[in-house]
């Protein structure tokens, strides 16, 4: 629903379309896919979480700081068990919408306010933070937007020396041919970044309750979308 979060709620037209949409179809399929075991249950506890993780789901969740295991010529054995990691598996993709865009999201977002008095001296620190050495400081998750920095991250699970300047290196053939299936990868992941959902807390967690309503039983998905269409249309008419 978040790659497709304007098909079901058009903000700018203040419009609300669970019960003339895919929704309830949407809400049937997850719940079918769900009892067939295609993904992890609700864990109860960190302990269960961990148990979960080592057991083999259809669909698993990779982040990108993980990813480069998959490609590496000797990859960490300690994370394909953890990971259930086999020899069969497949880097799938990234899920996408109806119009074949994938969702990206930010990890630290800073802006400069159109009343702001000083918005030179504002600009000047955000190139600051721009730059590729601030771009490659501990404090980030995700990656970097400066180019040279970007290169630099993607590296880091790949690296196997260092170069003079002390900059991280790939020198073995293995390693560097590992890299660029890694590079190939995430080109193609990145080539399809391109829906960015406008965040509305509260109908998200309008959203949330209902469907674990719907997924606890209580509730049918056209039961739930009604819900939803009424509750949701309430608070955009506000």
């Amino acid at each position: 629903m978040n790659g497709d979060f304007k098909k079901y709620v058009d903000l700018e037209k203040k419009e609300t379309h669970f019960t003339d949409s895919d929704f309830v179809e949407m809400l049937e399929r997850i719940k079918r896919q769900r009892a067939d075991g295609y993904f992890y249950p609700q864990p109860d506890s960190p302990e269960d979480l961990i148990s979960l993780l080592s057991e083999q789901y259809y669909y698993q969740f990779i982040g990108n700081t993980l990813l480069p295991q998959l490609f590496k010529s000797e990859p960490d054995e300690t994370f394909r068990s953890i990971f259930n990691i086999t020899e069969n598996d497949e880097v799938a993709g990234l899920m996408l919408n109806s119009e074949g865009q994938a969702r990206f999201t930010y990890g630290l977002l800073f802006a400069i306010n159109a009343n702001s008095p000083n918005k030179k001296l504002a600009w000047e620190f955000l190139k600051f933070l721009l730059s590729e050495e601030m771009q490659q400081t501990n404090i980030q998750w995700g990656f970097p937007v400066n180019n040279a920095a970007f290169i630099e991250k993607t590296k880091e699970g790949f690296a196997d020396g260092l170069t003079d300047d002390g900059r991280r290196e790939i020198t073995k053939a293995e390693s560097i041919e590992a890299y660029n299936a890694y590079m190939a990868c995430l080109e193609r992941f990145m080539s399809v970044l391109t829906y960015y959902k406008l965040e509305e807390p509260v109908i998200d967690n309008m959203v949330e309750k209902e469907v674990e309503l719907f997924l606890r039983g209580p509730e049918s998905a056209e039961e739930a979308a009604a819900s939803l269409q009424n509750k949701v249309q309430i608070y955009l008419n506000e």
